[in-house]
């Protein structure tokens, strides 16, 4: 496994390089992991602690083909996959999920999320985002909800 060095700015590049195969590392992944929540905002819904508890938890696989897994613990989104590019010296990620839940609902998840290298070690900036809404007749009378949820973060890496 390819051992990530926080201290040295490009940490980032190397990851880069050796999950796109234009390195001679053997790496087939790399799997890094919330060090240290920087910054952290919610912008919808009532889920701060939740989110901030998952993002503390949060395991992040880049796979040598261009894809990635990315695991929040206690969240009916992870696993999350998709696949990430490389834009300049920074890595951009994007995910969405959608699940059923009961017989009537659902729940879907989007994730955009750029990393960049800094001196401190490589930090993900996240945007995620989710809905989900339930919906039913019982007896002729209908029966709805829906809620939302909305943050962005910066997580530094190890």
């Amino acid at each position: 496994m390819f051992q990530l060095r926080k201290s040295t700015a490009i940490g980032l590049l190397i990851i880069a390089a050796t999950v796109c195969g234009s390195s001679s590392a053997n790496a087939q992944s790399v799997t890094v992991r919330t060090a240290r929540i920087l910054q952290f905002q919610q912008h919808r819904g009532n889920y701060a602690q939740e989110n901030i508890s998952r993002l503390n938890g949060m395991i992040l696989q880049l796979n040598q083909n261009g894809t990635f897994a990315i695991a929040f613990p206690n969240s009916v989104f992870s696993p999350m996959q998709g696949r990430f590019t490389v834009s300049g010296n920074s890595l951009i990620l994007k995910a969405s999920k959608t699940s059923r839940y009961g017989n009537t609902g659902f729940v879907r998840g989007d994730l955009v999320a750029q990393i960049n290298s800094t001196s401190s070690g490589p930090v993900m900036t996240i945007l995620f985002a989710s809905a989900n809404g339930n919906a039913a007749v019982i007896n002729g009378t209908k029966f709805s909800q829906n809620t939302s949820n909305a943050y962005v973060a910066a997580v530094l890496l190890r």
